[in-house]
């Protein structure tokens, strides 16, 4: 028996309105590198191979106008929020690269990033681009579309409801792990850094007529960048374990919606 042609219009909005939400912030499928021309031929297609593996009788039955509306924007801000789990990771290479170039003199080195469109300082940038790197590397642009699969065994269609206190609890969490975690990457390269200033300012004191900005600045630089380069096989593993737990966050999300 053939299903319901309204039901299947109305199943397919809401299976397309969470891949929108997801790709909207997931890491590369958001990035404006790609051509705005090409998304809706990657979202269309995905979202119609998931609705017709999923089983007819998870589809919603309720085909109201209100209610299509309402779901449709739930369904949306749970994309919304998976897409956020992965998005935190670029969020925390990016800020930790800001951290560590000032005491480096590279903050005033900034430019468009091209992942964000937004002004980063060149570390920053560089983070974002390494962490590009290792999500293809990793095939994790695969686990995305699976995680997206699998949301629908934890969370079916029409079953989201908005999260009360548990959702102001979990974002104030996530914005207080983005700063400690931020830190934690960058203080490697902070310790040598502080340092280096501590032993430019005895030099200052105990040589008043040196150019200590002749040295200080150049010193700090390259010491900055010897360490950076130093770090940056235990910076790889920790963008692989940030996006793991960022995979791991998904399920309390979607938990969130739940009733």
């Amino acid at each position: 028996m053939s299903a319901d042609p309204i039901l299947v219009i109305v199943n397919f909005s809401l299976v397309l309105a969470r891949l929108a939400g997801i790709m909207i912030l997931t890491p590369m499928y958001s990035s404006p590198n790609l051509p705005e021309s090409v998304k809706p031929w990657m979202v269309f297609p995905i979202a119609l191979i998931v609705f017709m593996v999923l089983p007819v009788n998870t589809w919603v039955t309720d085909t109201s106008e209100l209610y299509l509306l309402k779901m449709t924007f739930f369904e949306f801000i749970v994309g919304v929020l998976m897409g956020f789990c992965l998005a935190f990771v670029i969020e925390v290479l990016n800020f930790a690269g800001n951290i560590v170039s000032t005491p480096m003199g590279l903050s005033i080195a900034q430019a468009i990033d091209p992942a964000s469109e937004e002004t980063s300082t060149t570390l920053g940038q560089f983070n974002t681009m390494l962490a590009s790197l290792l999500f293809f590397a990793l095939n994790l642009h695969h686990t995305v579309l699976e995680a997206y699969m699998s949301s629908y065994r934890a969370l079916p269609l029409g079953a989201a409801l908005l999260p009360g206190e548990a959702g102001i609890t979990w974002f104030t969490q996530k914005f207080y792990e983005l700063f400690l975690v931020s830190l934690q990457i960058s203080i490697p390269m902070l310790t040598v850094l502080i340092l280096i200033n501590f032993a430019l300012g005895v030099l200052t004191r105990t040589l008043p007529k040196l150019n200590i900005f002749m040295i200080g600045i150049p010193l700090q630089i390259v010491v900055g960048m010897v360490t950076y380069t130093i770090t940056l096989s235990f910076l790889s593993l920790a963008i692989q374990r940030l996006f793991h737990k960022g995979f791991s966050d998904i399920e309390p999300v979607l938990r969130l919606f739940l009733p």
